[in-house]
């Protein structure tokens, strides 16, 4: 690896960090009732999220096998549901947490805590796409 590569990995690091502190914090300022509500009200739904997600890595597999041609289709179309995916599942949880009635300043951290998140997820892809050829 390179210099530039080995800081751009630590940045990435760093900014994972403080999404994970930002969230943290904004726990903190629910109340052990809140808490306990938040967590009964996703207990399910973080058991079904997983298989569409599991579905988009098995379709990705299968359509590399089936259509080895076809790669950066099959990569496009995996991302884009991927994506699609992300965006669902936050539309969700945010709509779930304005049902829930939570205290508006902890839904504006963890806001900027998936921000953070997404933003240096996506950062990373950029940066895959870009040096695909040289790593």
């Amino acid at each position: 690896m390179i210099e530039w590569q080995i800081l751009f990995l630590g940045l990435f690091i760093i900014v994972l960090l403080v999404s994970r502190v930002i969230s943290e914090k904004a726990s903190a300022m629910l109340s052990d009732n809140q808490r306990e509500t938040l967590a009964r009200s996703f207990s399910s739904f973080r058991k079904i999220t997983i298989f569409p997600l599991l579905g988009v890595i098995v379709l990705y597999y299968f359509g590399l096998k089936l259509f080895p041609a076809h790669e950066n289709a099959v990569s496009t179309v995996s991302f884009i549901l991927l994506f699609l995916y992300v965006l669902v599942v936050n539309a969700v949880i945010f709509r779930k947490m304005s049902i829930l009635h939570l205290p508006p300043a902890y839904v504006r951290r963890i806001i900027l805590a998936r921000v953070l998140l997404y933003g240096a997820v996506g950062f990373v892809i950029f940066f895959l796409w870009m040096t695909a050829g040289e790593l």
